[in-house]
């Protein structure tokens, strides 16, 4: 029985300083909470870079829809030698092909241009570009609540990892030397050493380092994550109690309509809906005349240009003019045009079938997000109890223990309920605020104000009381 008392006094010892234990970083390693991560990720991503240039494409794009067709316009310019023609607008002494006068060096320049009047087809060009830049700005915001969904979710990866790190890093080196201890006095057939007892606290112990390994790797893997995302490679997170999110959910069918309607995925197919209507209207048109106002000018320049105005001569070369004219310019390609209109019109309907195929895949990821975080809180809330529960009994077998009321195996069960209770609970604790952060990402809403993820409050009594405050 002294024995028993022995190790209830490592095992109480252990649980008294677990508040204190926690994984080091590097002495210079500045502090960031998670909203800090979350902006460092944002500023440093190459995928929301990659965005803002395919922004600034589509927006080029749009404003090439906008002006260009007003632009339309050619200038020509040309240097030669042409033989003067000589005369008057009544009279001239050289035929139609002065070629034996003096050649004289001629400059001319000219410009022609349309403006274009199908005011149809130039609607639905910008209407495909400005659907085009919709699309482009959704696609950035899909990119970034997906970056912040990972970084939360490492995030909260992390802190439970040291949580578990703290809870099992300061027990095993008790519970060892208790094992060695009760090792020693098996050896010595000590008549208080039970074999039994040790084979109990020997598979206690591998318990334990299972669950301490289990925490390593995801440490790890959390702070991998998060180096990636925000390129931090040295850093360190607040020494916050670990809490869920607190959050009180609507009905599940509040978030599917929030998600059908503002979830950065609608937006991108509206957009490509958008374009495809566009494309259609476009290929209608294609069955009628393009019309514009046509302009021209031209004049020639030089010694050789000086008896320009003669009606006598033909030199284009030493021409001069200018005009304009209502003009229409018709494809007869109607077999061209009816071949473009048809795909024109399977890819509206194609992108209307993705659309409603991507509605339903929504529906049911938010479905399942909501699914995931009632279950995480209903867990939370049934191991949080068995975790104070889990408490009062380990502390209730010291007790016993030291009056000599309770047996070994009543304080190894103590031990390894409380444990796993503890274990489960930060665990649920993970999953909720996971399942949360999900639940925003599939939404495309804030569910959670910025600073609403993570609370340095201290701990209530029951908590304290897990860090080994009695």
């Amino acid at each position: 029985m002294q024995t028993a008392r022995t190790l209830a006094l490592a095992v109480t010892l252990a649980m008294t300083s677990m508040a204190q234990a926690q994984s080091e970083a590097a002495p210079d390693a500045p502090t960031l909470d998670l909203q800090a991560l979350v902006e460092r990720a944002e500023r440093s991503n190459p995928g929301i870079e990659g965005r803002e240039a395919a922004i600034r494409s589509a927006e080029a794009t749009l404003l090439e829809a906008r002006l260009s067709p007003f632009f339309q316009i050619t200038a020509t310019a040309a240097f030669t030698y042409a033989p003067e023609a000589r005369g008057n607008p009544i009279f001239s002494p050289d035929s139609q092909l002065p070629l034996g006068n003096r050649w004289r060096p001629v400059a001319s320049a000219g410009v022609e241009g349309v403006v274009p009047l199908s005011l149809t087809k130039l609607r639905d060009a910008r209407r495909a570009a400005r659907a085009g830049v919709r699309a482009s700005r959704a696609d950035r915001e899909r990119v970034r609540e997906r970056l912040r969904y990972d970084v939360r979710r490492a995030y909260f990866g992390l802190s439970v990892a040291l949580d578990l790190e703290q809870m099992v890093g300061e027990i095993r080196g008790k519970l060892q030397r208790a094992v060695t201890q009760l090792e020693r006095q098996v050896a010595d057939e000590d008549p208080d050493a039970d074999e039994l007892d040790l084979f109990k606290l020997r598979r206690t112990v591998a318990e334990v380092d299972a669950r301490a390994s289990e925490a390593t790797r995801l440490e790890e893997t959390a702070r991998a994550a998060l180096t990636a995302l925000t390129g931090a490679e040295h850093f360190q997170i607040p020494d916050c109690p670990l809490e869920p999110v607190r959050f009180a959910p609507e009905p599940v069918d509040h978030y599917v309509s929030r998600a059908l309607g503002e979830r950065p995925e609608s937006t991108m197919l509206d957009a490509a809906m958008a374009a495809r209507r566009a494309a259609v209207s476009l290929g209608r048109a294609g069955f009628t005349p393009d019309i514009g106002l046509a302009y021209f000018a031209r004049r020639a320049y030089g010694p050789g240009v000086t008896d320009q105005d003669n009606p006598f001569v033909s030199n284009p070369a030493n021409a001069r003019s200018v005009g304009g004219a209502l003009v229409a310019r018709w494809s007869l390609d109607f077999a061209g045009d009816t071949a473009r209109l048809r795909r024109a019109q399977a890819q509206l309907a194609e992108t209307g079938l993705a659309q409603e195929e991507a509605r339903r895949g929504m529906t049911l990821e938010v479905r399942e997000a909501y699914s995931r975080l009632t279950d995480a809180q209903r867990r939370e809330v049934a191991w949080g109890a068995a975790r104070r529960d889990g408490r009062r009994w380990f502390m209730t077998a010291i007790q016993g223990y030291q009056v000599g009321a309770v047996e070994t195996s009543d304080l190894v069960d103590a031990v390894k309920g409380y444990l796993t209770a503890r274990f489960e609970h930060v665990n649920s604790i993970l999953d909720l605020n996971t399942a949360l952060a999900s639940l925003e990402r599939v939404t495309g809403t804030t569910l959670v104000p910025a600073g609403g993820w993570e609370s340095c409050a201290p701990p209530d009594e029951d908590s304290a009381g897990d860090s080994g405050d009695e």
